[in-house]
């Protein structure tokens, strides 16, 4: 990991990363092992990002997938480029 960066949030854009690739919802354990990291530091950093309205867990799969706030932060971005016809 390059210098000058939090470790904590390289891990959680990361998860948020791995998370919008997945073709269906997710779980923490293949999360886990897709990222060489520990299930519980993978709980940790998923809830904050459901808390925060990045990711969203299905309560009966308790699966993820992305959440509104990433669908409004993608939006954002969209709009603010300039596109030629």
């Amino acid at each position: 990991m390059p210098e000058n960066t939090v470790q904590s949030v390289n891990r959680a854009l990361t998860i948020l990363e791995a998370v919008a690739g997945a073709d269906s919802e997710i779980g923490v354990t293949e999360l886990a092992k897709m990222l060489n990291l520990h299930k519980s530091t993978v709980h940790r950093l998923l809830n904050t990002l459901v808390h925060k309205g990045y990711i969203e867990q299905n309560p009966e799969t308790e699966g993820y997938k992305l959440g509104i706030k990433a669908v409004e932060l993608g939006s954002k971005v969209f709009n603010g480029l300039e596109l030629r016809n």
